[in-house]
Protein backbone atom coordinates (compact mmCIF):
# COMPACT_ATOMS: atom_id res chain seq x y z
CA UNK A 1 0.00 0.00 0.00
CA UNK A 2 0.96 3.84 -1.07
CA UNK A 3 2.31 5.94 2.03
CA UNK A 4 -0.15 8.52 0.99
CA UNK A 5 -3.03 5.86 0.56
CA UNK A 6 -1.92 4.33 4.11
CA UNK A 7 -1.87 7.69 5.36
CA UNK A 8 -5.57 9.21 3.61
CA UNK A 9 -7.04 6.14 5.24
CA UNK A 10 -5.50 6.60 8.62
CA UNK A 11 -7.00 10.00 9.00
CA UNK A 12 -10.38 8.78 7.62
CA UNK A 13 -10.51 6.24 10.14
CA UNK A 14 -9.14 8.70 13.01
CA UNK A 15 -11.96 11.30 12.10
CA UNK A 16 -14.75 8.55 12.40
CA UNK A 17 -13.82 7.24 15.76
CA UNK A 18 -12.90 10.71 16.92
CA UNK A 19 -16.36 12.09 15.49
CA UNK A 20 -18.15 9.19 16.66
CA UNK A 21 -20.77 10.22 19.48
CA UNK A 22 -20.40 6.99 22.18
CA UNK A 23 -23.42 4.18 23.09
CA UNK A 24 -25.11 5.05 26.16
CA UNK A 25 -26.71 1.99 28.35
CA UNK A 26 -29.30 3.34 30.77
CA UNK A 27 -31.75 1.11 32.88
CA UNK A 28 -34.93 2.20 34.14
CA UNK A 29 -38.17 0.59 35.52
CA UNK A 30 -42.06 1.20 34.20
CA UNK A 31 -43.49 4.37 36.02
CA UNK A 32 -40.72 6.30 36.85
CA UNK A 33 -38.97 9.06 35.37
CA UNK A 34 -35.58 8.77 33.71
CA UNK A 35 -33.08 11.56 32.07
CA UNK A 36 -31.54 10.99 29.08
CA UNK A 37 -28.38 12.68 29.34
CA UNK A 38 -27.46 14.43 25.79
CA UNK A 39 -24.97 17.56 25.68
CA UNK A 40 -25.04 20.22 22.13
CA UNK A 41 -20.77 20.80 21.37
CA UNK A 42 -19.58 23.82 21.71
CA UNK A 43 -19.24 24.12 17.90
CA UNK A 44 -22.66 24.10 17.14
CA UNK A 45 -24.03 26.52 19.68
CA UNK A 46 -25.53 28.36 19.61
CA UNK A 47 -27.79 26.02 17.82
CA UNK A 48 -31.65 25.98 15.40
CA UNK A 49 -33.03 22.87 16.62
CA UNK A 50 -33.10 19.86 18.16
CA UNK A 51 -34.60 16.76 17.36
CA UNK A 52 -34.61 13.57 19.21
CA UNK A 53 -36.26 9.98 17.88
CA UNK A 54 -36.90 6.46 18.94
CA UNK A 55 -34.33 5.05 16.75
CA UNK A 56 -32.48 5.76 13.37
CA UNK A 57 -34.88 3.88 11.51
CA UNK A 58 -38.22 5.30 13.76
CA UNK A 59 -38.95 8.32 11.84
CA UNK A 60 -41.70 9.27 15.29
CA UNK A 61 -40.18 11.94 16.95
CA UNK A 62 -39.89 11.76 20.90
CA UNK A 63 -38.53 15.62 21.42
CA UNK A 64 -38.64 18.61 18.44
CA UNK A 65 -37.14 22.03 19.48
CA UNK A 66 -37.14 24.39 15.93
CA UNK A 67 -37.64 28.20 15.91
CA UNK A 68 -36.81 28.38 20.02
CA UNK A 69 -40.00 26.36 20.70
CA UNK A 70 -41.04 23.02 21.09
CA UNK A 71 -42.78 21.57 18.30
CA UNK A 72 -45.78 19.27 19.61
CA UNK A 73 -47.17 19.27 16.03
CA UNK A 74 -44.09 16.57 15.21
CA UNK A 75 -44.47 14.38 18.28
CA UNK A 76 -45.19 11.12 18.26
CA UNK A 77 -48.53 10.73 20.36
CA UNK A 78 -47.66 8.15 22.90
CA UNK A 79 -44.88 10.79 24.23
CA UNK A 80 -46.85 13.87 24.33
CA UNK A 81 -47.10 15.35 28.17
CA UNK A 82 -44.04 12.86 28.83
CA UNK A 83 -41.29 14.52 27.58
CA UNK A 84 -39.49 17.86 28.72
CA UNK A 85 -36.07 19.07 28.60
CA UNK A 86 -33.65 19.30 32.36
CA UNK A 87 -32.95 22.20 31.49
CA UNK A 88 -35.87 24.72 30.19
CA UNK A 89 -33.11 27.37 28.96
CA UNK A 90 -30.81 24.76 27.55
CA UNK A 91 -28.22 26.80 29.13
CA UNK A 92 -24.78 25.41 28.61
CA UNK A 93 -26.04 23.15 25.49
CA UNK A 94 -27.75 20.57 28.30
CA UNK A 95 -30.33 19.11 25.95
CA UNK A 96 -31.43 16.08 28.57
CA UNK A 97 -34.31 14.78 27.87
CA UNK A 98 -36.86 13.78 31.40
CA UNK A 99 -39.12 10.67 30.13
CA UNK A 100 -41.61 10.60 32.23
CA UNK A 101 -44.09 7.72 33.26
CA UNK A 102 -41.89 4.93 31.92
CA UNK A 103 -43.72 2.24 30.24
CA UNK A 104 -42.49 -0.68 28.69
CA UNK A 105 -42.60 0.30 24.93
CA UNK A 106 -40.36 2.60 25.85
CA UNK A 107 -38.25 0.12 25.87
CA UNK A 108 -35.20 0.93 22.88
CA UNK A 109 -32.93 2.95 21.16
CA UNK A 110 -32.63 6.72 21.26
CA UNK A 111 -30.94 9.38 19.40
CA UNK A 112 -30.76 12.89 19.68
CA UNK A 113 -29.47 15.15 16.32
CA UNK A 114 -28.70 19.29 16.81
CA UNK A 115 -29.20 21.50 13.99
CA UNK A 116 -26.89 24.74 12.97
CA UNK A 117 -28.50 26.03 10.22
CA UNK A 118 -28.31 23.41 7.25
CA UNK A 119 -25.77 21.44 9.02
CA UNK A 120 -26.84 18.90 11.65
CA UNK A 121 -24.86 16.28 13.97
CA UNK A 122 -25.84 13.16 16.11
CA UNK A 123 -25.33 13.84 19.56
CA UNK A 124 -26.13 11.47 21.85
CA UNK A 125 -27.75 7.22 21.37
CA UNK A 126 -29.09 5.86 24.29
CA UNK A 127 -30.34 2.32 24.61
CA UNK A 128 -33.40 2.22 26.84
CA UNK A 129 -33.72 -1.12 28.98
CA UNK A 130 -37.25 -0.98 30.77
CA UNK A 131 -37.82 -3.35 33.64
CA UNK A 132 -41.18 -4.50 34.97
CA UNK A 133 -41.69 -2.53 38.26
CA UNK A 134 -41.62 -5.60 40.39
CA UNK A 135 -38.27 -6.48 38.76
CA UNK A 136 -35.86 -4.84 40.50
CA UNK A 137 -31.98 -4.99 39.52
CA UNK A 138 -29.82 -5.88 42.41
CA UNK A 139 -27.16 -3.59 42.17
CA UNK A 140 -23.53 -4.18 43.98
CA UNK A 141 -21.20 -1.76 45.45
CA UNK A 142 -19.71 -0.82 42.34
CA UNK A 143 -22.45 0.70 40.35
CA UNK A 144 -23.37 -2.70 38.27
CA UNK A 145 -25.95 -4.94 38.20
CA UNK A 146 -25.58 -8.75 39.46
CA UNK A 147 -25.08 -9.60 36.18
CA UNK A 148 -21.97 -7.35 35.51
CA UNK A 149 -23.92 -4.63 33.62
CA UNK A 150 -23.49 -0.84 33.93
CA UNK A 151 -26.78 0.63 35.82
CA UNK A 152 -26.02 4.28 35.39
CA UNK A 153 -25.24 3.87 31.50
CA UNK A 154 -22.16 3.50 29.87
CA UNK A 155 -19.91 4.10 27.38
CA UNK A 156 -19.52 1.65 24.13
CA UNK A 157 -16.78 3.70 21.96
CA UNK A 158 -15.16 0.17 22.73
CA UNK A 159 -17.33 -1.46 20.36
CA UNK A 160 -16.36 1.03 17.12
CA UNK A 161 -12.76 1.48 18.35
CA UNK A 162 -11.83 -2.32 18.67
CA UNK A 163 -12.81 -3.13 15.43
CA UNK A 164 -11.67 0.01 13.63
CA UNK A 165 -8.17 -0.34 14.84
CA UNK A 166 -7.76 -4.02 14.27
CA UNK A 167 -8.27 -2.87 10.43
CA UNK A 168 -5.35 -0.20 11.38
CA UNK A 169 -3.06 -2.74 12.91
CA UNK A 170 -3.44 -5.50 10.10
CA UNK A 171 -2.83 -2.84 7.17
CA UNK A 172 0.43 -2.03 8.66
CA UNK A 173 1.34 -5.98 9.11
Amino acid sequence: MKAGTCMSFCLTVYLLVYTCTALTNMTTYVGENVTLPCQVPDNYKPFTGLECRRSPQNPKFVFVFRNKRFNQHDQDPSYKNRVDVQDKEMKDGNVSLILMNVTMEDNGEYECRVFQGTKNELICSIILEVHPPGDKVEIIGDGRDKDGGNKDGGDMVGLIVGPIGSVIVSLFL
